[in-house]
């Protein structure tokens, strides 16, 4: 019965593992980076915080209300003196209380222009946040495919792996039978603990590349599989590629740029607005009670303020924020014509990528030809063992020179679609 239920036990575990593993496409990946990185976690909290202060600078359209008080008691009279020879004490407790109404009529558009400011500065957090959205899925991407990328490397060792172990099998057999030396077997014996240690290092890459996508996705390691998928045939370029001053204003990052240069003009006409008159009106109510009788006070008022003194040194400020006003805007062509150029530079990189898969497939199609051949050379006695583990390393060459090939080519292209807003 015991034995019954350990296997139970073990059936039951099992399952829980398969289960609880689970199998991620590149797009799942994409889609839990966007959930769970905390680089888009912390680009959400920046959108909000721009929200809040967009609703605190609408408040300042409304009156602000201002309440004071102060009440007071002491062992003697704050006021002391001596009338027809009577001593007499005064304010010895009491209270004072008021509160004051002012309503903003004009303060040279500081409050409107604070505003937009502040509604202009929440676009550009969400504009933020697209551009943080774009580099956490380029980074899931170069990750992804850096797992595939080692798994396709370690598919090509297992190839080797069993290749050289058949060309073991039968090294030893010549050797029992006399027909050569034990330092051929111990030279294909090397060659097969080569590619075993080899494998062991990619095992561990594979280990460490997965533990980074799984941070980065805010999933546990242990709890989930990337779906293996074989690298396609690419597709040319010419496909992808866009008119550069047309992507230009699909780009995420210049299309913030031109976001700042409004800024930097709200930002000049709030300074303006400081050297205007403000014109304020309020009411005021207070009361008293410090000498054992209440007394009330209500009044409204119109105020008017103007910053005479602040005039000579306001002008100076406008002038910074105007020159400020042009650095922006310098900034916006400057940046514009490098993107321009970085896009031209990402579709040319492709472009060589592209032809370096070529170049790289017809390096397999050879090696594998070759090492056919060198086979059957070897087989009969045409070629030395040498030949024969050459040609194997040659294949294992080529094939992970077309997997990094690949690689390169998917990362590039990655690059060049979010730079041109694709």
């Amino acid at each position: 019965m015991k034995i019954f239920f350990l296997i139970y036990i073990l059936v039951l575990v099992s399952t829980h593992d398969c289960f609880s593993q689970q199998k991620l496409t590149l797009e799942e990946c994409k889609e839990l980076a966007k959930q769970n990185n905390y680089e888009m976690k912390k680009s959400v909290l920046s959108i909000q915080e721009a929200q809040h202060g967009k609703k605190n600078a609408f408040t300042k359209y409304f009156p602000s209300v201002q309440a004071n008080g102060i009440g007071l008691k002491s062992n003697s009279g704050l006021l002391e003196t001596s009338i027809m020879g009577m001593d007499l004490s005064l304010i010895r407790e009491g209270f004072y209380g008021g509160i004051s109404v002012t309503q903003p009529i004009f303060a040279g558009g500081q409050i409107m222009n604070g505003n937009k400011l502040a509604d202009k500065l929440v676009d550009i957090q969400k504009n933020q946040s697209e551009i943080v959205a774009d580099e956490v899925e380029l980074l899931t991407e170069q990750y992804y495919w850096q797992y595939i990328q080692l798994k396709e490397k370690l598919k090509t060792l297992e190839v080797i792996e069993e290749l050289v172990g058949q060309t073991l099998k039968e090294v030893s057999a010549s050797v029992k039978a006399g027909l050569i030396t034990h330092n051929n077997e111990l030279q294909v014996q090397l060659k097969l603990d080569e590619v075993k240690a080899s494998k062991m290092e990619l095992y561990n890459n594979i280990d460490a590349v997965k533990m980074l996508l799984s941070q980065h996705i805010g999933i546990i390691s242990d709890s989930i599989e990337i779906t293996e998928v074989a690298f396609e045939n690419a597709i040319h370029p010419n496909a992808f590629s866009v008119n550069s001053d047309a992507a230009l204003h699909a780009n995420k990052t210049y299309n913030l740029l031109d976001k700042g240069i409004e800024v930097s003009k709200y930002q000049t006409q709030i300074e303006k607005g400081k050297l205007l008159p403000t014109v304020a009106v309020g009411a005021n109510y207070f009361f008293e009670n410090m000498v054992d009788r209440k007394h009330t006070v209500g009044m409204a008022f119109v105020s008017v303020s103007i910053p005479i003194s602040g005039w000579w040194g306001g002008t100076h400020s406008v002038r910074q924020k105007k020159i400020n006003e042009k650095i922006s805007e310098y900034n916006k062509i400057d940046a514009g014509e490098k993107i321009i150029v970085q896009m031209k530079n990402y579709y040319k990189e492709l472009e060589v990528a592209y032809q370096q898969i070529q170049i790289a497939e017809s390096s397999v199609k050879n090696a594998s030809e070759n090492l056919r051949l060198n086979n059957n050379y070897y087989k009969s006695g045409l070629i030395t063992l040498n030949d024969l583990l050459d040609a194997q390393t040659l294949l294992q060459k080529a094939k992970d020179t077309l997997v990094d090939r690949h690689t390169r080519y998917l990362i590039k292209l990655s690059h060049y679609k979010k730079i041109t807003g694709q």
